[in-house]
């Protein structure tokens, strides 16, 4: 049996962490009596450990390297060259948020932890896009607010225009007509103004349609800014998503100089 007390610690990984180790293997004849790459991880306490056998207890044959005191000492060095290389201290690295999972943290809780912070970035990153965009739409919502304004008050104008140009010219027609005498100068004159009411009343119209196009310009406009922002929002979105991310495995080994041999000894195991 072999127990230990690890110090692992990393400046870049931001870790400084004991663990304690403790392993069993079986010992063999021949010339490789002990292989800590066979051990089994054990939870236990040395002061639990009892130092007498169990009743009725029988003991077996060992190898002949256990009964030399410079086996152990070489049994000991082999022990930490065995948990500097195959006892790693293993961790994950998310690229995307560029974190790395605590130490004895689940991937389920690691996966957890990255998602919740993904959803806080990418809302933090939404708000900063849209307060970029707000300049811009608020310009273009207040051009179509007041081009619908001026849409409607032209299109008010000019029915207005068209009545009056309307009523002008019948009443200036009619007089001439029906009137009780012959077609005057002033008779003439009237249904001159009457025409020109009529012109102006077109050029209206024609106003309106040009209202009309700043209008569609305007909202062709609005709506393709909304659009971009809604594809923008929609990479954010992508960027944060952590459901398929494929985390990077991160191992943290121990110097030899913080590893503590606690015990190397003969143990009997009563299983």
């Amino acid at each position: 049996m072999g127990v230990a007390e690890v110090l692992y610690s990393s400046v870049k990984y931001k870790v400084d962490v004991e663990k304690n180790i403790a392993l069993q293997t079986q010992l063999h004849q021949g010339p490789i009596p002990l292989d800590w790459d066979e051990a089994t991880p054990l939870e236990v306490d040395l002061r639990n450990l009892g130092d007498a056998p169990m009743d009725d207890a029988s003991f077996g044959q060992y190898p002949e390297p256990a009964a030399e005191a410079k086996s152990y000492t070489n049994w000991e060095k082999l022990l930490k060259q065995n948990i500097r290389t195959g006892h790693k201290l293993k961790l994950m690295k998310s690229p995307s948020l560029k974190l790395i999972s605590e130490v004895d943290e689940s991937e389920r809780e690691f996966r957890i932890r990255l998602q919740h912070l993904a959803h806080e970035k990418r809302d933090q990153d939404v708000e900063k896009l849209k307060k970029k965009y707000e300049s811009k739409i608020n310009t273009l919502v207040d051009r179509q607010r007041r081009s619908r304004q001026a849409l409607e008050r032209k299109s008010t104008l000019s029915n207005q225009k068209k009545m009056e140009a309307a009523v002008s010219a019948g009443t200036a027609i009619l007089g001439a007509l029906f009137g009780r005498k012959a077609l005057s100068s002033t008779s003439i004159s009237k249904v001159g103004t009457a025409m020109k009411s009529t012109n102006r009343a077109f050029k209206s119209s024609q106003s309106i349609e040009q209202a009309k196009e700043t209008l569609v310009s305007v909202e062709r406009q609005l709506g393709e800014l909304e659009l971009e922002l809604e594809q923008q929002v929609s990479k954010i979105t992508n960027k944060y998503d952590m459901t398929g991310e494929e985390l990077e495995p991160i191992e943290v080994a121990a110097k030899s100089t913080n590893i503590t041999v606690h015990f190397v000894g003969l143990a009997w195991d009563p299983s």
